[in-house]
């Protein structure tokens, strides 16, 4: 017999009432050791075993018990039918558990089947939610299915999207590979050039030095010529004033009019010429501020002093001064001399210390 045969049956062999040949079936496969048929006889035994705690209580009729103890009651009868009756009692007994059993199981079967069909009632109900969601379902999967033809469509796109940028790409890096070229070729002009760049600054800067140094020495003679020039203008000049001088002095009609006398007060001479120049020579002249000059007047018969220039004395008190373009008419009274502000006066502002009459 098969396993799925013998299923029905170890509960029996357990409690002793399954067929003979079923017994015998079931006895050569524990002999065996098959294993499946271990485990199923354990868990009869077990479930049998739990029956007396399984069943409710049950009060036995008094005339049940009775029949049941008359039966089981040793009597003189032989030794085979006594072992018959016990066995029948036994028997009895288990079968008043499995009667008992099956109604508490007939009980827990009604309750098991309304729970069932109460889980029924909600499995249908679930069943309509499923349909329903099944039918939602449905509609996005048209949906996506719209979607996913609508990103074919897309995708179409893109790929020749892609093949076209592939291919601008390509012509980029194209591009991209001359202008390296050109760019490697450049800085090796670029550097090129650099090097004479530098090279040129180089010789740029020492020009520069070269030029800055002959600025300098151009500098300086143009400083010297200058120098020189106003030497030369200054010697020009008391070559004109010793000319005139010398023209003054030299001169037999020349008149030397002295003033001053003895001791520190101002003396030297007034030269007149028969033209009307006029050379002064004094000694002993005072000091000046760094702000104030002498100036030199013309003393009219008539009228207000007219101005003959300017002149300072050196550091011992002496002048030689020859003013020109001045001349000292027949109309002229004196010649003066007086202590003015740097740059002279339109007017004489202090007393004249120095006072030479002109008229012969």
């Amino acid at each position: 017999m098969t396993h799925e045969e013998l299923n029905e049956l170890y509960e029996l062999y357990a409690l002793g009432l399954a067929e003979p040949e079923a017994a015998e079936e079931i006895g050569r496969h524990l002999n065996e050791g098959c294993e499946y048929c271990q485990g199923q006889v354990q868990q009869a035994f077990w479930a049998t075993s739990a029956l007396a705690g399984l069943a409710e209580p049950v009060q036995v009729p008094k005339a049940l018990r009775k029949r049941v103890l008359q039966i089981a009651a040793p009597r003189k009868r032989e030794r085979s039918w006594v072992f018959a009756t016990a066995g029948l009692a036994a028997a009895a007994l288990v079968l008043l558990g499995v009667v008992l059993w099956s109604g508490n199981r007939t009980t827990r079967l009604e309750s098991e089947i309304s729970a069932l069909s109460s889980q029924r009632d909600d499995f249908r109900g679930q069943v309509a939610v499923l349909r329903s969601e099944q039918a939602q379902l449905h509609r996005t999967i048209d949906t996506l299915s719209n979607g996913q033809n609508n990103l074919r469509a897309q995708s179409q796109i893109l790929v020749e999207q892609r093949n076209r940028l592939n291919h601008q790409a390509q012509t980029l890096q194209n591009s991209v590979d001359a202008l390296s070229a050109e760019r490697d070729s450049l800085r090796g002009r670029v550097q090129t050039t650099e090097t004479e760049r530098t090279q040129t600054l180089a010789n740029a800067q020492q020009l520069q030095n070269t030029v800055q140094t002959l600025t300098r020495e151009r500098d300086d003679l143009r400083e010297q010529v200058r120098t020189l020039d106003y030497q030369r203008s200054q010697l020009e000049n008391e070559r004109g004033k010793l000319q005139s001088i010398v023209a003054v002095v030299g001169n037999a009609a020349t008149r030397a009019l002295p003033f001053g006398g003895t001791g520190d007060v101002p003396r030297g001479h007034v030269f007149l010429t028969p033209q009307g120049g006029v050379l002064l020579v004094a000694q002993q002249l005072p000091a000046l501020a760094t702000d104030r000059t002498f100036q030199l007047w013309v003393v009219p018969a008539h009228g207000a002093p007219q101005s003959a220039g300017v002149f300072r004395p050196n550091a011992s008190g002496d002048a030689v001064y020859s003013p020109q373009g001045v001349r000292v008419g027949a109309g002229s009274a004196a010649l003066a001399v007086s202590v003015e502000p740097a740059g002279g006066s339109p007017a004489p502002t202090t007393k004249p210390f120095v006072v030479v009459p002109v008229k012969s």
